[in-house]
């Protein structure tokens, strides 16, 4: 829960260590990061988010490959949980954007919002943001595997498709919406704005 942490990888040899590697992998084994240092054995992880969760892997070498698999490369590896705030991951709306949605006085019209969330259930609150009064809706949600933004990769993970359905019972319901979805650790929005046909 941190906003930043370090990993220390510690080998010696005979020529002294020279290079480190380090690797994450996606908690599902998809390679996601790399980084290589000369004679510095220090991992420093800023601005933390559930990004970088994985399995982190040091290789370290002086070059002398080792009997009998002739691989120069010596490796340890430890496993980082970041919990994190959930993340709407679709529809991809920029911030301070609203997602529009056009309807029909006395239709309904339905959203769908894939959500991730790496630290258990989410709740969802729906609300008016001109005077926060709760209009009819209805949502539902499944369990679903959507396609995850990690460090510019896309990696399959469990998430939330979310179902939401606005009533347009008058016309004060053609306004901007606040969805909010939030876990024990934090809170995330998505603007929704319904205008009329």
């Amino acid at each position: 829960m941190d906003i930043q942490t370090q990993l220390r990888c510690s080998a010696h040899g005979n020529p002294d260590i020279y290079t480190y590697k380090w690797q994450q992998k996606w908690p599902n084994l998809i390679l996601t990061r790399n980084w290589t240092f000369r004679a510095y054995s220090v991992l420093n992880l800023t601005d933390l988010s559930y990004e970088h969760s994985g399995v982190y892997t040091c290789f370290a070498s002086n070059g002398v490959p080792h009997f009998p698999d002739m691989n120069a490369d010596r490796s340890s590896s430890t496993f980082i949980f970041v919990k994190d705030a959930p993340v709407v991951v679709l529809p991809k709306i920029p911030n301070e954007e609203r997602y529009a949605l056009f309807s029909n006085l006395k239709e309904s019209v339905e959203v769908y919002i894939s959500v991730f969330s790496n630290n258990g259930f989410i709740s969802t609150n729906i609300s008016r943001t001109s005077d926060d009064i709760k209009n009819k809706t209805f949502f539902r949600a499944i369990d679903v595997i959507i396609q995850l933004p990690v460090f510019g990769a896309m990696v399959p993970a469990k998430g939330w498709l979310i179902f939401i359905t606005f009533c347009l019972e008058d016309n004060s319901d053609f306004t901007a919406y606040n969805v909010m979805f939030s876990n024990e650790i934090g809170s995330v929005s998505l603007a929704v704005e319904i205008k009329q046909k």
